[in-house]
């Protein structure tokens, strides 16, 4: 709704910058990936998996990043537990895997890697890998992108704002590949 709701503001705004331009030039397959997840994800039920996690009673981190692991000598340890909650265990592996790839360009040698070492301690169940593919296939990037813009003021658009589309643009292949390849 939210993306409607900026791709409808922006295709009505009269004077745009040169973000809001190359924006909303690159908006609609964002727009059409994001409205496809929505449907497939209405088209599953995870209810067997979510029904497991409170049988377990499963927590997640809730924000797991390479920011929040601090890394010592010999062990690593986990901080900013603030957004922990009962939830499936996917969700923590699919935010450190987005936050990982963004930063190195979906390396698909890294992709496997943090792949493999996760299946070595837990392997994901079908259901499990299906909720990992929507979550990665959903453009939230891109939502993160749209929504700072539309939520700040608009008289100054950061030049950073247009350094993370750009790269958002030129990584968005690379990572359907290897969505493909890998998990679905």
């Amino acid at each position: 709704r939210e993306l409607i709701k900026a791709f409808r503001y922006l295709s009505d705004k009269g004077q745009r910058s040169e973000f809001e331009l190359y924006l909303l030039h690159h908006f609609k397959p964002f727009l059409t990936q994001a409205k496809e997840t929505k449907r497939l994800v209405e088209e599953e039920d995870f209810s067997s998996l979510y029904r497991e996690c409170r049988l377990i009673g499963s927590f997640i981190h809730g924000e797991y990043q390479y920011h929040n692991i601090l890394f010592g000598e010999k062990d690593a340890a986990v901080v900013n537990f603030e957004k922990a909650s009962p939830d499936t265990c996917v969700k923590d592996l699919y935010y450190f895997l987005r936050k990982a790839m963004e930063k190195n360009n979906w390396d698909e040698e890294l992709f496997v890697a943090i792949l493999e070492s996760y299946d070595k301690e837990k392997t994901l169940s079908t259901e499990e890998k299906k909720q990992l593919y929507l979550r990665l296939l959903y453009p939230e990037k891109f939502w993160k992108i749209v929504n700072f813009y539309f939520n700040s003021t608009k008289s100054w658009i950061p030049v950073k704002n247009m350094e993370k589309l750009n790269a958002l643009i030129r990584q968005e292949d690379i990572k359907q590949s290897l969505l493909n390849k890998y998990i679905f």
